[in-house]
């Protein structure tokens, strides 16, 4: 780690077993991470954005990248084993020649080049305390991916993770200055989603981190509180993006973490 680096860290929140965390100084980056209890699968909403993961146990270690996912999944780790992973804004994600659209639905190994450069890295975190292998690990991959400048795709994507997916097109185009179409289309080309479909995953996101804070969530007044025109207008973009239902989710995603829960008592 260079001389005089150092991260301030910030919980966002805890999704789960999943914790996430905002990190600086400076441009602000996301990070989260998760230690495996046992091969319980968890049902995982659907992300525009690329993550690079280092998964390690005391058996082994390696690096993958998540990437976007179109639609609610399920994901089954392996019991024992850490999770710790960097989300990639769309510039930083080029600058290490991840291109978010071939990253469509896939989990995979790092490519060869980043393998070379991680590796190792991710070996000497067996054993070592979260607060550690978080500082390095954000440490190298913040130096890898540094970008010359802010992209179109990422200043929109801030300014709709702003405002936690309430932000209209037409509202995000006159903040980036250009038409509708034009907003629509250089989006779309580097990502492979529209703001539009991105907004409704961030704003699904900010609503079930709510609800799984509830043991019954009152889901007229989570649908309010995050814009919603209301509950119908929630049910039918839930469905739309994890084919079930806020109440089916919310009990998927509760039967994940019960699993998790006894397997640690």
């Amino acid at each position: 780690m260079p001389d005089g680096e150092s991260w301030t860290f910030q919980n966002e929140h805890r999704l789960r077993g999943y914790v996430a965390h905002e990190f600086g100084p400076g441009e602000i980056l996301r990070c989260w991470s998760h230690a495996v209890a046992n091969d319980a699968p968890h049902y995982v909403l659907p992300n525009a954005e690329i993550n690079i993961v280092a998964r390690y146990s005391g058996r082994y270690s390696r690096v993958e990248i998540f990437g976007m996912t179109t639609g609610a999944h399920w994901f089954k780790p392996t019991a024992g084993e850490t999770l710790l992973s960097v989300t990639l804004s769309p510039e930083r994600a080029l600058a290490l020649g991840l291109h978010p659209r071939d990253w469509t639905d896939r989990i995979d190994a790092a490519p060869d080049a980043l393998q070379d450069h991680l590796a190792s890295l991710a070996d000497s975190l067996i054993g070592q305390s979260e607060a550690f292998a978080r500082q390095h690990w954000l440490s190298a991959i913040n130096r890898l991916s540094r970008a010359p400048e802010n992209t179109f795709a990422a200043y929109s994507q801030s300014h709709i993770r702003a405002s936690q997916g309430q932000l209209s097109l037409a509202g995000l185009a006159r903040r980036m200055q250009v038409s509708e179409r034009q907003m629509q289309r250089q989006f779309h080309d580097v990502l492979g989603l529209t703001p539009k479909r991105y907004a409704q995953q961030i704003r699904l996101a900010e609503t079930i981190a709510l609800a799984d804070a509830c043991t019954s969530p009152a889901w007229a007044d989570l649908a309010a509180a995050k814009g919603y025109c209301d509950q119908s207008h929630l049910i039918r973009d839930c469905k739309k993006l994890t084919g079930v239902s806020p109440a089916r989710l919310h009990v998927l995603r509760t039967a994940s973490e019960k699993s998790n829960t006894s397997a640690n008592a």
